[in-house]
């Protein structure tokens, strides 16, 4: 006979929805970390992509500025 049947059947319900709360509770607690996952590389990539699409505004306007500033007085 193993201890727990040795509860009567009120205790062992309780300790039952005991357990499946704690399951129940550690399952919702690992989504939530995935979701913090997921959410965290997403800001991670937006930011890169950001910076990218930043890099490449600056480049342009520092390639027309480079233009402009090397043209002769002429081209102006």
């Amino acid at each position: 006979m193993s201890y727990f049947s040795s509860y009567d059947t009120t205790t062992k319900r309780t300790i039952i929805n005991c357990a499946a709360k704690d399951i129940i509770n550690n399952e919702v607690h690992l989504r939530t970390e995935m979701l913090d996952q997921l959410l965290e590389a997403l800001l991670h990539e937006r930011n890169h992509r950001d910076r990218e699409e930043r890099e490449a505004r600056d480049f342009e306007r520092h390639a027309y500025l480079y233009k402009w500033i090397n043209e002769t007085p002429e081209e102006k």
